[in-house]
């Protein structure tokens, strides 16, 4: 699974291929963007017009959300050896795949046949397992790590709604909240460390680290009175925005070690093991209203450019890889970008075609959609160096 924020949905860094990566202290200049006009594949959907790719693993398998004939959105995971392949719903209309880990099992959610969205793991072996509720009628799962462990959020039977963390072993549990009435899961790494935003008894809402062995840790503030965090790494780092005194909103940093560190006019999506961070910054100068950056210890916030010269559209980073590579969106096309090469589009059908990336893995494949601007003709894509 790569390393991916997709606004709301995080998931997990492949720790074991961390140590094995070179790291590069100097930040890149941003070059002009291009047309990267090879390597993109349509995977096609389930039949109907619409197909988009949320989550690729290092062996090439990707998951997602595609359109059945009837017009129906369905769970898919896509395999080169077996396509793509449909993981059915728990007996209602529509089901969504979200993250897929190194063995091939997905998360994420399907509707039962009364409607209620359930969220579920899908396993080559045994298919579909529904995780059940917290006594409530609804839950949704945003990332897997590589020890099968799901994480996400469900209602109790009050239906407020807590954070949860799912296992093979113990089934679904509730991690509470800060005090409040509810909180949200956003992601988990492979030492099952889970991050996420829960509610204050004084009606403020703070970023939190969950350990089984501590239970939920609020992250603090940067002197204001709420945070959010978006990702977490295998080191136990985790990313989000808060609040700062003067009443700003600034990105951070926040390290077991080191506490919360200010990043400044930033707010991070996605983050890898080097801390390396991709995100989007405000540009209320222009006539875009943010655009696609990165932040590294180094170099600090570093715009990662723009489709146009006179910055009109908007950009964001969605996935990192281990190596740095960030894709993402730039106005209405996919964009790739490395610190040797810069901004490129995806996946290279046209110059014309619209499209966003989702998510990249460590061998710098990228999955998303593509087709035409009218957002009703969209195709998976795999786009391959």
């Amino acid at each position: 699974m790569s390393v991916r924020r997709n606004f709301g949905v995080v998931a997990v860094v492949v720790g074991v291929l961390v140590a094995a990566l070179p790291v590069s202290a100097a930040a890149a200049s941003v070059s002009t963007v291009s047309v990267q006009a090879t390597g993109g594949r349509d995977l096609g959907t389930l039949g109907g017009h619409y197909g988009d790719g949320q989550d690729i693993n290092n062996r090439g398998q990707v998951t997602g959300f595609a359109q059945t004939a009837d017009g129906r959105y369905h769970a898919f995971r896509w395999t080169a050896s077996g396509g793509m392949q449909d993981l059915g719903t728990f007996g209602g209309a529509s089901s969504w795949g979200v993250d897929i880990d190194e063995l091939g099992r997905v998360t994420g959610w399907a509707l039962t046949s009364d409607g209620a969205r359930h969220a579920f793991r899908w396993t080559p072996s045994s298919g579909m397992q529904d995780l059940g509720t917290l006594g409530g009628d609804w839950s949704s799962a945003v990332a897997i790590n590589n020890r099968g462990h799901v994480v996400g959020s469900a209602t109790l039977t009050s239906g407020d709604q807590h954070a949860f963390v799912w296992t093979a072993s113990g089934g679904i549990r509730d991690l509470g909240t800060l005090g409040g009435p509810t909180s949200t899961a956003t992601g988990i790494n492979d030492l099952g460390q889970v991050t996420g935003n829960a509610d204050r008894a004084d009606g403020t809402s703070g970023a939190f680290r969950w350990t089984a062995s501590g239970g939920m840790q609020d992250l603090g503030t940067l002197g204001g009175p709420s945070s959010s965090a978006v990702a977490t790494n295998l080191l136990g780092q985790v990313v989000g925005t808060a609040d700062t005194a003067d009443g700003s909103l600034h990105g951070f940093l926040w390290a077991p070690s080191a506490g919360m560190r200010d990043l400044g006019d930033f707010q991070p999506t996605v983050l890898n093991a080097r801390a390396q961070i991709g995100g989007l910054v405000p540009r209320w100068d222009e006539k875009s209203a943010e655009r696609a950056a990165r932040w590294t210890a180094s170099g600090g916030i570093q715009d990662l450019g723009a489709q146009r010269g006179d910055g009109s559209l908007d950009s964001a980073a969605t996935a990192i890889n281990e190596l740095g590579e960030i894709v993402g969106y730039d106005g209405f096309r996919a964009f790739r970008w490395t610190s040797s090469t810069g901004m490129r589009y995806l996946p290279g059908d046209s110059p014309g075609g619209y499209g966003s990336a989702q998510a990249i893995n460590l061998r710098g494949q990228i999955v998303g959609s593509w087709g035409d601007e009218t957002e009703e003709n969209r195709h998976v894509f795999l786009w391959s160096p």
